[in-house]
């Protein structure tokens, strides 16, 4: 049987990252930092979304640690 040198428990999830149209994007500012408002239960229009599979906590750290290799 083989010896691991690290073992990656974790979830592999989904991310997704949504440009929005500008004129449909409130941003302010305030003591607390930065914010993003939009009405509640409204369904924004987007402009585009970049999908990118299979990240998490666990695999970033498997990658990021065979790359060390």
């Amino acid at each position: 049987m083989s010896q691991f040198d690290v073992l990656a428990v974790g979830d592999v999830v989904t991310d997704a990252f949504i440009k929005l149209f500008d004129e449909n994007a409130r941003s302010f500012q305030d003591e607390k930092g930065k914010w993003l408002a939009m009405p509640y239960g409204t369904k924004i229009p987007y402009e585009q979304v970049y999908i990118i599979e299979a990240v998490g906590n666990a695999s970033n750290a498997a990658v990021n640690l065979r790359s060390l290799v």
